[in-house]
């Protein structure tokens, strides 16, 4: 065989897409490693994503502002652009139906939160 001078250890992980929420466990029995490489579907043409971002928009409204819009539902996965979100406005049920894509290739679906911005807006209901 060959002498290396280095560890190579191959470790495979169950949450790429989402967030990698595995990793704390790795690293609670092993040391960090020095370098890292994650190929992605379409290896070697795709060796990552376009880029995942999780924010969170916080503003303070007046309570009347928005109290006859309902919780808006739907597919929270990161790998995917969603494809069905449902809400209520004033009781009556809204739902839009988009296309589901990948993360890494979001035009190729119809991305719901969009639609349903673009509907309660084009409706007036917002």
């Amino acid at each position: 065989g060959i002498k290396l001078k280095r560890t190579i250890r191959i470790i495979f992980g169950t949450d790429e897409e989402s967030g990698s929420t595995d990793i704390p466990m790795y690293l609670s029995e092993e040391q960090p490693p020095l370098f890292g490489f994650t190929p992605d579907c379409k290896y070697p043409v795709v060796y990552g994503e376009r880029g995942i971002v999780n924010y969170k928009i916080t503003t303070t409204l007046p309570a009347s502002e928005l109290a006859h819009l309902g919780e808006i539902l739907g597919d929270q996965a990161m790998d995917h652009v969603p494809d069905l979100l449902e809400t209520t406005v004033n009781g009556h049920l809204i739902n839009v139906i988009g296309k589901r894509s990948p993360t890494n290739a979001p035009e190729m679906g119809i991305n719901a939160i969009t639609l349903l911005a673009k509907k309660l807006y084009k409706e007036d209901l917002v």
